[in-house]
């Protein structure tokens, strides 16, 4: 920004992005718009973005055309108040270009790759160096490694960190066997197994912090350490409508239910759709997935576009049996009572916001667990907000951070 010029420049969505497309524009130059109004369609080679504008004022000009391809971080338009003179605008732009550097596309683009894991293909995007003891990203329900588009980089820095699409999820085989959590649990060994990753760091949000918590019984040794992010131990657990919820779920589950991988595409283009109105006062539901007004509109859009991509019937049978049960992994595991018993590093975070895992359903991994090196925070944060929020970089990400350099050895 210089005075009163602002710069709409195309955003990086996500960790493999380098460029994007300018599809279609929303606003004609010359109109007057608001922040949060709808600018222009980016479209990248996995979707196509809507994104609004962070600024208010006049759209003085365009300085990119529908169809033409631009890398990360380059102008696409300008912002300005009536009052600013073209020469001043001109000036702009002109400067504007003659300091941009794009991105080097050797740097920043990684494209994922598949390795098959005791006969399972599993889809993974690595990054970071190969020094280092590694951290394996695990998604939560429905969705797919690009969940942590907005956080691998900085994870990365000091480590590799791969982020894994679980069976019957994005890239992976869509087989998912019988879809339950021990089988998935089974998935991230095997596929440690097949990198030959002889120690590593898990870390989970959502569903993925259990399938970590799952996991480390078997791993044993070769876990440094479990970060679960919105993990809710024993579901439903201060949330009266997941609650009631769970009973409807239990009360079809005498039904004959074939266990496949589900696609989940629709409930994303439905949450995005509603979206502007979910965060509104007139929004009637207890539960949303986010906290309203918490996160960047296009980070959401991206993440709604992202994170819901297919699951198996078994998992979400699992987790409201447990729901039932009053406990994690329910009756019939044991892997529940040896996590318990492991003495291995523990960081469990839960977001004071969250009405998909409450503080109250989250905590308790903290409280079970007899490990003597554990940490419990709870975050200003809701479910999606503790991932990709406006402030996650600077709470979450900068806990997680801190947390797994002290434990490198």
């Amino acid at each position: 920004m210089t005075g009163n010029i602002h710069a709409l420049v195309i955003p990086k969505y996500g960790m493999v992005m380098t460029e994007g497309v300018l599809a279609a524009w929303h606003v004609e130059q010359g109109r007057e718009i608001k922040v949060g109004d709808e600018v222009i369609d980016i479209e990248t080679e996995k979707i196509v973005n809507t994104y609004e504008s962070p600024v208010g004022g006049i759209l003085r000009r365009h300085v990119g055309q529908e169809g033409e391809t631009l890398p990360v971080g380059a102008l696409f338009a300008v912002v300005a108040q009536a009052s600013v003179g073209e020469a001043e605008i001109d000036a702009f732009i002109e400067e504007f270009k003659r300091n941009f550097t794009p991105p080097d596309a050797g740097d920043t683009a990684r494209s994922p790759e598949v390795v098959s894991a005791d006969g399972c293909r599993i889809r993974y995007l690595r990054a970071g160096p190969e020094a280092g003891v590694p951290v394996l990203l695990v998604h939560g329900f429905g969705g797919d490694l690009y969940n942590w588009s907005f956080n691998q980089e900085a994870l990365a820095v000091n480590h590799p960190v791969y982020a894994v699409d679980l069976p019957g999820h994005g890239g992976s085989q869509k087989s998912v066997g019988d879809g339950t959590i021990s089988s998935l649990a089974d998935s991230v060994r095997n596929f440690l197994d097949a990198l030959d990753v002889r120690r590593a760091h898990l870390v989970g949000h959502s569903l993925g912090g259990l399938i970590a918590y799952a996991s480390a019984p078997s791993l044993g040794g070769a876990v440094a350490g479990v970060v679960s992010i919105g993990s809710p131990y024993h579901f439903t657990r201060g949330s009266f409508t997941l609650g009631a919820l769970a009973l409807v779920v239990r009360a079809l589950h005498v039904a004959p239910m074939p266990n496949a991988s589900l696609p989940l595409a629709p409930v994303g283009f439905t949450m995005r759709s509603l979206r502007r109105f979910a965060e509104s006062p007139f929004y009637p539901l207890p539960v949303r997935g986010w906290h309203a007004g918490s996160c960047e509109p296009h980070v959401l859009e991206q993440h709604l576009r992202l994170a819901f991509d297919r699951a198996a019937v078994a998992e979400m049978r699992d987790i409201f049996d447990w729901a039932g049960q009053k406990r994690f992994g329910g009756r019939g595991s044991d892997y529940v009572e040896r996590f318990e018993k492991m003495d291995l590093p523990l960081f469990v975070i839960a977001g004071a916001n969250d009405d998909l895992a409450p503080p109250a359903s989250v905590r308790p991994a903290f409280l079970r667990s007899r490990a003597r090196d554990k940490t419990y925070r709870t975050l200003p944060l809701g479910h999606i907000d503790l991932l990709v929020g406006r402030d996650a970089p600077k709470t979450t990400w900068s806990l997680v951070t801190d947390w797994l350099e002290k434990r490198v050895a």
